[in-house]
């Protein structure tokens, strides 16, 4: 594996040194920078400029994360404990603005989107339900606030930002069934849906808070997940590029135990989640009053792919009754396939091979632990070595229309399946690189077809003297494709970007304009240089890996957890 670095070093580096020669403590562990109050910037302004960003990039940045970690309560007298989040999903959600005109300059804003949630906490709140916070309280108080958590008007919603398709509205998006209607002018909520107010049949408190978008189609994918005595019920829907939410319509519908599922996959045929084993225990969620608490994961139980039919609308439909729903709920799985047990935050890509498989990317993780290292404890002080690392593996599922076929030929006499297809071992995991990936990216162009190149935050070693963070890189994994159209894992290449005491969060990939190589664009960063107490929008050449230029904000913005671009419509290219 050949591996290129570009590295800047600053004064920290040798800071470090000195410390080790004694007479200067160690720096403070990064972790505790990184976490801190954001501050709302309402009205844009202009950042200092380093470099010269290519005249064609043109749009806006939207970027959401966790923003605020620290609530004081009581009167302002300081008699009161100041309420603390204790995992970094908790945070409540800002979003933040870089819109770059076309000049040569880039304006910046940053709105809260929890601010009434934030004030009513500020005055005494009930905390709602979390992700990994103890409520601190009684049997009773713990139900309570896991209740108040499943209230759609308190859901803190920070984990992504987009539209639906290639135009339309901007919503932000968590992994429960609520959006937030954003105004990209000037980050204003506009409005608080879910996806069952534009369609009663996608219930349930869960979803997806990365929808997949079909580059060619512009039809977006997602996925509802509702409780009940059985185990779940996924509905798997389909928000049309012609119509938008208001014309969401049902795909499919999958009876089986419930899983959580951050992410999953899309092809120019299928959808496939991917049913990790992490268990969701509905009632251990009331009893502790948080999301992390209430997952186990199963390590003798295997991980289920599902492979769902996109383009049969209706499939899993409940308009039926007695054995023609349970047939159709049946149909609706195409094939299914087993693995060993993993845990995967974010998928990459998938696409169909030229002999008819489906070859998977995602980021994997052997078991859930990585959930309670992201605790804020552990990340403000914990060296990079205790935290678990993903790395980029791929799975093959070999041939699903053959296991269809074999599948409705095994049926009925009229050639309709009543049961779901017998699984089907998957082949894998092949890991790409030992490269740390996480928040991948890749060209959205390149979506359910063979991509070359993958995106994400990483980590380079660092000085015996700083522990560093969990991660303190950008990585590009170049991975070229062998003559049967699989990943040639031996051939993986990497260029990394990295900087000492900087901290960068998801890269986005923006395309050049009229470009045609996979890698013809940049790639964006908001990252957090704590030395300076600051940060800066990196702007990279997706090809090489250079930086081009740094727009610089005054303040520390909170690592942000995803985000999107939005180009200019009619802007030219250079």
């Amino acid at each position: 594996m050949a591996t290129t670095s570009i590295s800047t070093p600053d004064a920290l580096a040798s800071e470090s040194s000195a410390a080790s020669a004694g007479g200067i403590p160690p720096p403070a562990h990064p972790g505790r920078a990184l976490f801190v109050n954001a501050v709302e910037v309402p009205t844009p302004v202009a950042l200092r400029m380093v470099g010269t960003l290519p005249s064609w990039l043109t749009g806006t940045l939207l970027r959401i994360g966790p923003g605020t970690f620290v609530i004081p309560r009581g009167d302002g007298g300081g008699t009161s404990k100041p309420l603390s989040f204790s995992h970094w999903f908790d945070g409540l959600g800002i979003l933040h603005r870089f819109h770059l005109p076309g000049d040569g300059t880039i304006m910046y804003s940053a709105r809260k989107t929890a601010a009434e949630e934030e004030a009513r906490l500020a005055g005494g709140a009930t905390l709602g339900g979390t992700f990994g916070q103890d409520p601190c309280a009684g049997v009773f108080a713990r139900v309570r606030a896991a209740w108040a958590g499943l209230n759609h008007d308190r859901t803190n919603v920070n984990v992504s930002v987009g539209r639906f398709g290639k135009s339309g509205d901007v919503y932000a998006r968590t992994d429960a069934n609520v959006l937030l209607q954003v105004d990209p002018s000037n980050l204003d909520v506009t409005g608080r849906t879910s996806y069952a107010a534009h369609n009663k049949a996608l219930r349930g408190p869960l979803s997806s808070a990365h929808p997949e978008t079909c580059p060619e189609t512009g039809d977006t994918y997602n996925f509802t997940m509702d409780f009940g005595a059985a185990g779940a019920t996924y509905t798997i829907f389909c928000v049309p590029a012609a119509g938008g939410l208001s014309a969401a319509y049902e795909v499919a519908r999958i009876n089986a135990p419930p899983r959580y599922i951050h992410s999953f996959f899309l092809t120019s045929r299928y959808i496939i989640l991917g049913a990790w084993p992490t268990l969701i225990r509905p009632l251990r969620l009331l009893w502790e009053g948080n999301f992390a608490s209430a997952v186990d994961f199963e390590a003798d139980s295997a991980t289920l792919f599902y492979v769902i039919d996109r383009h049969r609308p209706g499939a899993g439909g409940g308009s039926g009754s007695g054995g023609d729903a349970a047939a159709a709920a049946a149909a609706s799985v195409v094939a299914t396939y087993t693995a060993p047990p993993l845990f995967c935050f974010h998928t990459v890509n998938a696409y169909e091979t030229p002999s008819g498989d489906l070859s998977l990317t995602l980021c994997h993780y052997p078991d859930t632990a990585i959930i309670q290292d992201l605790g804020l404890g552990k990340l403000a002080s914990a060296p990079s070595r205790d935290f678990h690392r993903p790395r980029l593996a791929t799975y093959t599922l070999p041939n699903p229309a053959g296991v269809a076929a074999a599948t409705v030929a095994g049926g009925g006499g009229d050639g309709r399946r009543r049961t779901r297809p017998a699984p089907v071992p998957a082949e894998g995991p092949v890991f790409l690189s030992g490269q740390q990936i996480e928040l991948p990216r890749i060209n959205p162009a390149f979506a359910t077809r063979r991509h070359s190149h993958t995106y994400g935050t990483s980590y380079v070693e660092a000085d015996k003297v700083r522990g560093d963070f969990y991660w303190n890189a950008l990585a590009k994994v170049t991975t070229p494709m062998t003559a049967e159209g699989t990943e040639a894992a031996a051939s993986t290449a990497v260029l990394e970007w990295s900087e000492t005491g900087c901290y960068p969060s998801e890269p986005v990939f923006v395309a050049r304009p009229g470009g045609s190589a996979e890698d013809d664009g940049v790639v964006l960063s908001v990252v957090v240089d704590v030395p300076r107490c600051c940060t800066f929008l990196l702007v990279l050449d997706a090809k090489t890996f250079k930086e081009l230029a740094r727009a610089e904000v005054d303040e520390v913005v909170p690592l942000t957890f995803h985000g999107s671009f939005l180009g200019l419509e009619g802007a030219a290219p250079a």
